[in-house]
C-alpha cells in the first residue's frame, strides 16, 4: 500500500506540472527515479497515463481519470493520517465538524491540520454531506459546527454564522462542449441541455432548480451523483452539463470547461455555523476563531 500511494504522489506531481524535471525538483527525488516509479505505475494499471511525445506532456484520457480518483484519494490519506496521528495522544475535548464534500478538493485538509497542530488535544472529527444533510447533523446533535452554503432566508432560530466568503456557482461542460466557449451562458438556453445534479439537500442543486424556474424551465436531469468526483467525471466524458463552485471548478480545469450562468450570476455565501448556546465552549470557540481567520475570499 505505501508504494502505490507514493506512486499516486509521484503521479499527482508530475500531472500538477507537466514535467518530469520541475516535478522531480519539487519532490527531491532524481528525475530518472522518478520516471522509473511512474513507469511502475502504468505497468501496475495497465495503461499508459502520460503522453511523453507532446512539449510539454500531457495527460492521457486514461491519467486524466486517475488524477480524479488520486486526489480524493491522497486527501482521504491526509485526512486519516491527521485522524490516527489524533488517537495516539488521549484528547482533552471532542469537536465533530460538519462540511461541504468539495471543500475536501480545497481548504479542508489544511485547515483541519492547522487546527490540529494548535490544539494537540483536541479530538477533531469530520463529517461530510451537502447543506441540508450538514444541517439535519447540526439539529441532531450530531455536529458541533458546520461548514455549509447559508441561504438568503436566514438561520433557524438558536443558531449563530460567520460568512467565510461568496462564491459563484458556474455551468461546467466537456472541453468539446460549444457551451465552454463563451464566458456566460444563458440559463434559458439551457432548457433542453441534460443535467447532471447532485442529491436532493444539496445547496448548488437548489440554486439551479430555483434560478431555472425562474428563466421558465424545470432542468432536464439525466444523471443524479451521490459525489462531486463521479458527476465530473460523467460531465468530462459529455453526458451533461453540472453547476459547481467556481474554486471547484478551476481546480478541475484540466478535465472540463466552466462559464458564468447569467442573467444574473448564481452566488452562495460559505458560512460557519453553529449553536449560540455553545459559542464560549472552549474547543468550539477556538475553531470558529481559527477557521474565520483561515478561509476567506
Amino acid at each position: 500500500m505505501i508504494t502505490e500511494l507514493r506512486h499516486l504522489r509521484y503521479f499527482s506531481a508530475v500531472a500538477a506540472r507537466l514535467s518530469f524535471r520541475q516535478a522531480a525538483r519539487d519532490l527531491h527525488v532524481a528525475q530518472p527515479a522518478l520516471s522509473q516509479q511512474i513507469r511502475a505505475l502504468e505497468q501496475q494499471l495497465g495503461v499508459t497515463v502520460f503522453d511523453r511525445s507532446s512539449r510539454p506532456i500531457a495527460l492521457t484520457d486514461a491519467g486524466m481519470a486517475l488524477l480524479v480518483h488520486t486526489r480524493r484519494i491522497l486527501a482521504d490519506v491526509s485526512l486519516m493520517r491527521q485522524e490516527l496521528e489524533r488517537l495516539s495522544a488521549p484528547p482533552d475535548a471532542t469537536l465533530t465538524v460538519g462540511a461541504m464534500q468539495y471543500l475536501a478538493y480545497l481548504e479542508l485538509p489544511d485547515l483541519i491540520a492547522s487546527f490540529q497542530r494548535l490544539h494537540q488535544t483536541i479530538d477533531l472529527r469530520v463529517r461530510v454531506g451537502n447543506t441540508g444533510e450538514l444541517f439535519a447533523m447540526l439539529a441532531a446533535g450530531e455536529a458541533d459546527c458546520i461548514i455549509c452554503h447559508r441561504g438568503d432566508d436566514g438561520l433557524p432560530e438558536g443558531l449563530a454564522s460567520h460568512a467565510l466568503r461568496t462564491e459563484r456557482i458556474v455551468l461546467v461542460s466537456s472541453v468539446d462542449d460549444p457551451l465552454g466557449d463563451a464566458d456566460t451562458v444563458q440559463l434559458k438556453s439551457l432548457e433542453h441541455v441534460p443535467f447532471i445534479t447532485f442529491r436532493d439537500g444539496a445547496s448548488i442543486r437548489t440554486a439551479l432548480e430555483e434560478a431555472a424556474g425562474r428563466a421558465g424551465f424545470v432542468p432536464r436531469v439525466v444523471v443524479e451523483s451521490a459525489d462531486l468526483a463521479t458527476g465530473i467525471e460523467l460531465v468530462a466524458r459529455g453526458l451533461g452539463v453540472t453547476v459547481v463552485p467556481r474554486r471547484f471548478a478551476i481546480s478541475q480545469a484540466d478535465r472540463v470547461r466552466y462559464a458564468d450562468l447569467g442573467p444574473v450570476p448564481l452566488v452562495r455565501t460559505v458560512a460557519l455555523v453553529w449553536p449560540t448556546e455553545s459559542a464560549a465552549v472552549p474547543p468550539l470557540a477556538q475553531f470558529i476563531t481559527h477557521t474565520t481567520s483561515t478561509i476567506s475570499d
